[in-house]
């Protein structure tokens, strides 16, 4: 297995502690999708009809969901909790300001659907979920990663958009307007797979490589600032091979799939999974105890084996790291990593209790 170095230089040009751009896009996405449940509200309130008002009312709530979330991201930055992954937070923050024009427009014109009836309403609302649409906003969903357990109930974009085209569908059934209406979501799907490309890995559907280092530094950072330890765990699939030899490519895939997803109810919001290698998982912990590291890993080979029916029987292995983070920030990273690593080499040895950490 190779080092995570090929962040090291990159890393060593950004500015960790004093994103000047951070505060910029949270507060622009507060703003954007302020205006938007401002403007369904607007629409419930001209509408006549409880059936029809009541959809706008649930959208407004939907998207106002949307802002409270963003409001409690730009709390957590000005508490040093929170930062941004983005290639070009520049070119991100001249997107949104424009999105945030184009809605104060829209807000603008909103008034006059009580005269207009409900087909212009049903345009403003879809002018409204295109600008939502923006890749911008959607890869922002996951560049901005925080240092907390705290969660903000919202739903998914996604779920948003099913319950509008729903909601339509239910209300009008204009050919038309449902045509429109389902372009959105075909638009949101595109949006998506090219958002996930370059940062997901395929097969696992996890974060790939350099996802993974994206995502490390600045939540390393954040960890050093608060002076918090961290914890470095991989696991790996120590048969792989002989797993697809069984079961061919395409089931093979599937259970990768499936033990990847097996991550997600061991992790907290702060920590963060990626495919390291062909066989290997890496999980990045902050804010962890090291007596804990063990008990973590015992659940993750627990939990994988129960999440994952499979008529092979696979064998998992742990190794982990702990330490605090100093000077040298990224070295310290890369050596947690590579210690990590090594105790997974040691762990795939043992024949009982696969775990090794150190």
């Amino acid at each position: 297995m190779t080092t995570m170095n090929s962040m090291q230089v990159q890393s060593s040009r950004r500015k960790p502690l004093e994103d000047e751009y951070l505060f910029q896009i949270l507060e622009l996405c507060v703003s954007i999708y302020g205006k938007a449940a401002q403007i369904y509200q607007e629409l419930g309130r001209n509408s006549q009809g409880v059936g029809i008002s009541t959809f706008w009312a649930n959208m407004s709530i939907d998207i106002n969901q949307q802002a409270l979330y963003w409001k409690k991201m730009e709390e957590l930055a000005k508490r040093g909790l929170a930062t941004q992954t983005l290639d070009k937070p520049r070119q991100a923050v001249a997107d949104l300001k424009s999105i945030d024009s184009q809605l104060a427009v829209l807000m603008n014109s909103v008034s006059a659907n009580d005269e207009e009836g409900i087909p212009d309403a049903f345009l403003l609302a879809y002018a409204v979920e295109f600008h939502l649409l923006s890749q911008t906003l959607e890869v922002l969903d996951g560049a901005i990663l925080r240092l907390t357990k705290t969660e903000v109930p919202r739903k998914s974009y996604k779920e948003h958009l099913d319950n509008f085209v729903r909601g339509f569908a239910r209300q009008f059934g204009s050919v038309p307007h449902l045509c429109l209406a389902r372009s959105l979501q075909r638009m949101y799907t595109l949006n998506k797979s090219v958002a996930d490309y370059s940062m997901l890995d395929p097969t696992s559907g996890v974060l790939n490589r350099k996802g993974l280092e994206k995502s490390i530094y600045p939540l390393a950072s954040l960890a050093q600032r608060n002076k918090y330890p961290i914890g470095v765990l991989m696991t790996s699939i120590d048969n792989i091979d002989e797993l697809y030899d069984a079961l061919g490519c395409e089931e093979g895939d599937r259970v990768v799939r499936s033990i990847a997803s097996g991550f997600k109810p061991i992790m907290r919001t702060s920590d963060v999974v990626g495919r390291y290698d062909y066989r290997a998982f890496l999980l990045f912990l902050p804010q962890v105890k090291q007596q804990f590291l063990h008990d973590i890993a015992e659940r993750i080979i627990e939990t994988l084996h129960t999440r994952t029916p499979c008529v092979f029987k696979f064998s998992l292995s742990v190794g982990g790291a702990y330490g605090s983070l100093g000077g040298g920030l990224w070295k310290v990273v890369e050596d947690l990593v590579q210690k990590a690593e090594y105790c997974l080499s040691r762990a795939r040895l043992l024949k009982n209790q696969k775990i090794v950490i150190e």
